[in-house]
C-alpha cells in the first residue's frame, strides 16, 4: 500500500512537538476504559507510537468517520510521558480517509519508541539528536515565517490547553525590578510585557529571575514573535491593568520566536472611548482608559528630566478636539514621542493632512483642568479604520474644522474651580449620600470650593520618610539609623511628610477629610518638617499655626471611597488637589452658567 497519503516522519515530529499538521494512519482504535475517549496507535508508514483521543477529538471515532486503518491529520497535540514511553494526545484532528483496509507500510508489529529529535536554529527536518531538556533556555529563532506556523488567537488561550502558539506584538516593556524576596531575603527579578494579537486582543506576560535576565534584550517593542508552551493562570488584577481574564508566565521550556514578517500584521485596535466632556471623572483614578480625536497641533520633541533620578524624559505635546469641540491636552512620553508614530504624525500635520488619532491606556491628571497623558503601555493608532473615526473626519471636514472649541477642563481651571463637569457634585451634602456604595465600587471624585474650620492639634499629623527625592515609604527608627522595610534600605535621616486631617465645610453640609503632604502644605503654609520644630519647641506658636489656617477657602478635589473595617462600611474622603480660588476664573464660570440658562 502507498504511503504517500502520510506525511513522512511524523511520528517523529510530533514527539518534538513540531509545528505543523501531520498526516497518519490510525491503528487498534479501542475505547478506553468508561472515560468516552479511545485509545490507539498511530503510524506514519515507518514508526508507530501510542495515542490518546481527548472528549473533543473522540468524536471522530464515536460517530464512525474514521475506523481502523483510517487516516487523520493531527491539528493540535501534546505529548506525555507513560512508563518511559511517549504517548501522543490527540487535542484536534480531522479526517483524510474513514479506512484503507490495511496497514500502511512495513512497520515491526511492536510499537517502537520514537526517537528524540531537536530543531535546529531554523527550524530544520528533525534529526537523530536528544530533544531539548526541561530547562533548555528560550530561544529567538530570527527566521520564521508565518507560513512554517500554525497559530491561534489570544482570546482561545486557557490554562486547560497544553499546546498552543500565538503570534503577537510588544505593544510594552516594563523596566527590570530587582528586589529582595520576603521569604528568604534572597535578591529576585521580574518584568513583564504586554502582548497583541491581529485580532486586537491583549494579555501580559510576566519573566523571572534566570528566564527575565535571558529574555529582556530579546523582546523589543514593536516586534512580533511566535511564543508556544508558556503558562496560563488567572489575572491578578492588583498589578495588571489587560483586558484579559488570563495573563502569561513565559519559563524555561518557552519557546520564542521572531517573526520576520512584520509587515503582515495588521493590528485590529479594540477600545473602550471616553468622552472629552468625561475625562474630569478619570482623573487620579486607577484604571486607564481610551480616546479618539481629531489632532489639531502637534509639539517639536521636547524633553524633561526625573527628578528621582535624573533620567531625560522625551516628550511631545499634542492637542485633540471631538465631535462635541472639545479640545485636550496630550502628552506622549519617551518611545511613542521619539518612534513611530510620533514622528510620522508630525510630518502628515505638517502637509496638512487631516488625522484622526486614538490613544490607548492613557490616565488624567488635574493640569490646566484635565490632561491626558501616555503612560508605558499606551498605544497611539493613526487614522483608524473603524466607524468611529469616519464619522468624526467628516464632522471636522463637514465644518468642524473652523468651529470654535471649549477645553475639556472648562470650569476646572488650573485652579480647579468648580463647575458643571460631568461626574461631579456642587455641594458637600450631594457628596455623602445616606446610602454607602458597595467596598468594591470604584471611588468617586467631586469638585467644590469648600472651607477648612478645624484641625485637631493632637493627631499624628506626620511620619517619618525616606529621604530619597520621590520616594515616600515609610521608615523607623533601628540602631541608630533608619531602616525602610519597602525597600530594605538604611538611611542615616528622614523627612517628614503630612498625613493630616481636617474638617471640611460649605453652606450646605461639613465632613472630616484626610489629606496628604502636598495638600497639606497647601493649607497650612510649610512643610511637614518645619511644623515638627514647632511642635517639639513651641506648642504655643504650633497651635496658633493650626488656628490660622482654618476658615479659609480653597479649591479641592475629593477622592470617595467605601472602605471596609472590623466587618464595619464607612465612606472615606481624601482632598486629592487643593489649591487656591481664582475669584476671576470663578466669577467667568459663574457667568458663564448664566448666560447658559
Amino acid at each position: 500500500m502507498s504511503s504517500a497519503m502520510l506525511t513522512s516522519n511524523a511520528i517523529a515530529s510530533l514527539h518534538s512537538d513540531e509545528k505543523g499538521e501531520f498526516a497518519v494512519q490510525v491503528l487498534t482504535v479501542k475505547p478506553f476504559k468508561e472515560t468516552g475517549r479511545y485509545s490507539c496507535t498511530l503510524t506514519d508508514g515507518t514508526t508507530k507510537t501510542k495515542a490518546m483521543t481527548t472528549k473533543t477529538s473522540s468524536l471522530l471515532f464515536k460517530d464512525g468517520d474514521v475506523e481502523d486503518f483510517g487516516v487523520v491529520k493531527i491539528l493540535e497535540w501534546t505529548t506525555n510521558e507513560v512508563r518511559g514511553e511517549k504517548v501522543v494526545i490527540m487535542l484536534q484532528a480531522e479526517v483524510v480517509c474513514k479506512s484503507l483496509g490495511e496497514e500502511v507500510g512495513a512497520v515491526a508489529a511492536a510499537v517502537t519508541p520514537a526517537p528524540k529529535v531537536a530543531r535546529t536554529e531554523k527550524n530544520s527536518a528533525p534529526s537523530s539528536s536528544s530533544s531539548p531538556p526541561s530547562n533548555a533556555k528560550p530561544i529567538v529563532q530570527r527566521s520564521m515565517t508565518s507560513g512554517s506556523r500554525r497559530v491561534q488567537p489570544i482570546s482561545s488561550l486557557n490554562p486547560y490547553a497544553p499546546s498552543w502558539t500565538i503570534k503577537a506584538r510588544v505593544t510594552s516593556k516594563s523596566d527590570m525590578r530587582v528586589f529582595n524576596r520576603k521569604t528568604d531575603g534572597q535578591q529576585a527579578k521580574v518584568f513583564n510585557i504586554e502582548l497583541v494579537d491581529e485580532q486586537g486582543t491583549e494579555i501580559q506576560a510576566t519573566m523571572w529571575h534566570e528566564v527575565a535576565d535571558r529574555c529582556f534584550a530579546q523582546f523589543q517593542v514593536n516586534k512580533v514573535y511566535f511564543i508556544s508552551k508558556g503558562t496560563l493562570k488567572p489575572a491578578n488584577r492588583q498589578y495588571s491593568q489587560v483586558n484579559n481574564q488570563y495573563e502569561l508566565t513565559i519559563n524555561e521550556r518557552t519557546e520564542i520566536d521572531e517573526c520576520m514578517e512584520e509587515a503582515s500584521f495588521p493590528v485590529v485596535p479594540t477600545y473602550n472611548l471616553v468622552s472629552f466632556g468625561n475625562l474630569a471623572a478619570q482623573i487620579d483614578g486607577k484604571n486607564s482608559f481610551d480616546v479618539m480625536g481629531v489632532v489639531q497641533t502637534v509639539g517639536e520633541l521636547g524633553s524633561v528630566k526625573r527628578k528621582s533620578d535624573g533620567n531625560e524624559l522625551f516628550r511631545r505635546d499634542i492637542t485633540l478636539v471631538d465631535s462635541e469641540s472639545r479640545s485636550v491636552h496630550l502628552t506622549v512620553w519617551n518611545r511613542l514621542a521619539t518612534e513611530e508614530p510620533g514622528p510620522e504624525l508630525a510630518s502628515k500635520m505638517s502637509s496638512g493632512e487631516n488625522v484622526v488619532l486614538l490613544a490607548k491606556n492613557l490616565r488624567a491628571t488635574s493640569y490646566n483642568g484635565v490632561s491626558i497623558s501616555t503612560v508605558a503601555r499606551s498605544q497611539l493608532f493613526l487614522n483608524p479604520e473603524c466607524s468611529e473615526a469616519a464619522e468624526l473626519r467628516t464632522w471636522y471636514e463637514g465644518g468642524g474644522k473652523d468651529a470654535p472649541t471649549v477645553a475639556a477642563g472648562a470650569g476646572l481651571s488650573t485652579a480647579l474651580g468648580p463647575g458643571s463637569l460631568q461626574g461631579t457634585k456642587s455641594n458637600l451634602k450631594e457628596m455623602q449620600p445616606e446610602e454607602l456604595a458597595p467596598a468594591s465600587a470604584a471611588p468617586e471624585f467631586f469638585v467644590m470650593r469648600s472651607t477648612v474650620c478645624r484641625i485637631k492639634p493632637d493627631q499624628p499629623m506626620y511620619y517619618l520618610a525616606c529621604p530619597e527625592e520621590g520616594l515616600n515609604y515609610k521608615v523607623v527608627e533601628e540602631n541608630g539609623g533608619y531602616w525602610c522595610e519597602a525597600n530594605q534600605k538604611r538611611y542615616p535621616n528622614f523627612k517628614r511628610r503630612y498625613i493630616m486631617s481636617f474638617q471640611a465645610m460649605d453652606n450646605h453640609a461639613s465632613c472630616w477629610v484626610s489629606t496628604f503632604n502636598e495638600q497639606a502644605e497647601a493649607i497650612l503654609g510649610q512643610t511637614a518638617d518645619e511644623l515638627a520644630e514647632l511642635r517639639e519647641c513651641d506648642s504655643k506658636r504650633y497651635e496658633r499655626t493650626l488656628k490660622e489656617a482654618c476658615w479659609r477657602s480653597y479649591n479641592m478635589r475629593f477622592k470617595v471611597k467605601t472602605d471596609e473595617y472590623n466587618g464595619e462600611s464607612r465612606r472615606r474622603v481624601v482632598a486629592a488637589n487643593v489649591s487656591a480660588v481664582d475669584w476671576a476664573a470663578e466669577s467667568k464660570s459663574m457667568l458663564d452658567a448664566i448666560k447658559a440658562m
